[in-house]
């Protein structure tokens, strides 16, 4: 008489299942990174449109309070940018520069303070613009003085 010998299955997952479980997860990874790519330059875009759209409500706000448009600049003195702060909700970095020099001999700290309405939302360098804009005025400031000019 033949003795039946029952067999049973094992409940673990073979090393194919598991790969193709993998391979599955890996795929659907894969075709979510651009869509979270596509939101982050959505974000940056929106931003981006929020901050222009600041810049205008404040030259609006200029002009209701003096009658003209912030002029582009005067000599090497200070620009729109610097003029449309206080409408920018900047203030104390308005009362901080010193409307008697002109910009490249403003304070160090006082130019190294970012306006983030007028950075770049999506700029790789968005933490190193003032650095790098420091470092340029001081190139500048150091060649003026080599050929002589005020």
């Amino acid at each position: 008489m033949r003795y039946l010998v029952s067999r049973t299955r094992s409940r673990a997952f073979t090393l194919i299942e598991l790969l193709v479980v993998i391979a599955i997860i890996a795929i659907l990874i894969a075709l979510l990174v651009p869509a979270v790519q596509k939101v982050r330059e959505a974000a940056a875009r929106t931003q981006c449109g929020n901050n222009l759209k600041q810049m205008g409500i404040a030259i609006h706000g200029f002009h209701d309070a003096n009658k003209f448009m912030p002029y582009s600049r005067q000599d090497t003195a200070e620009t729109w940018a610097v003029i449309l702060l206080p409408f920018l909700d900047q203030l104390p970095l308005f009362s901080n520069w010193d409307m008697t020099k002109n910009y490249y001999t403003q304070a160090p700290t006082v130019l190294a303070q970012p306006v983030a309405v007028y950075i770049l939302p999506g700029a790789p360098c968005r933490g190193r613009v003032v650095a790098k804009h420091l470092r340029r005025c001081a190139a500048r400031d150091h060649e003026s003085k080599r050929a002589g000019l005020p």
